[in-house]
Order: C-alpha cells, then sequence, then structure tokens
C-alpha cells in the first residue's frame, strides 16, 4: 500500500505544474484521488492512510501548501508559459 501512495504522491508533484494535457490529467487523477473520501476501494486514500496509520488531512494539507508554493514560484518567473502552469497549480 505504501507503494500505491508513493506513486500518487510521485504523479502529483511531478506534474502539479504541467503544460501538457496528458500530464495535466495525471496530475488532476491523483489530486482527486487524495481529495476522495470514499472508502469503497481497497487502495482507496482514505484505506491506505488508516493502514499506514497516516493522517489523511495532514498528507492533503501539506501537498496543497507544496503546490501553491510552486505556483507561486512559477508566478515569479517571467516565462509566458508558467502562467498556464500556474492556473492549473491553482486549479
Amino acid at each position: 500500500m505504501l507503494a500505491v501512495l508513493e506513486d500518487a504522491v510521485d504523479s502529483y508533484r511531478k506534474h502539479a505544474a504541467a503544460c501538457d494535457p496528458r500530464e495535466q490529467a495525471c496530475f488532476l487523477e491523483a489530486k482527486e484521488w487524495f481529495s476522495s473520501n470514499d472508502r469503497s476501494w481497497l487502495f482507496a486514500f482514505e484505506n491506505i492512510c488508516d493502514v499506514l496509520e497516516m493522517n489523511a488531512d495532514y498528507l492533503r494539507s501539506g501537498l496543497d501548501r507544496w503546490r501553491r508554493a510552486v505556483a507561486v514560484r512559477m508566478a515569479q518567473q517571467s516565462e509566458p508559459h508558467y502562467a498556464d502552469a500556474l492556473q492549473n497549480a491553482t486549479a
């Protein structure tokens, strides 16, 4: 179960500022998985956190803080493609 969580965190972080539609879809899929409170699936985020004795809300808030910090750093850069990435990261 730890591998599933690690993969989701990696995908979230790797694609948070993506401009490519496929990479944006990977980010949004991970974001939705983290946001879900659904426990009907064995590998649901909430279930994995319970098994690993991790606080789901703490992990969610940490990922959100990280994403917002990335968005701020990117907004401070002058290249035009960062505006699109910022919009994706703050969605």
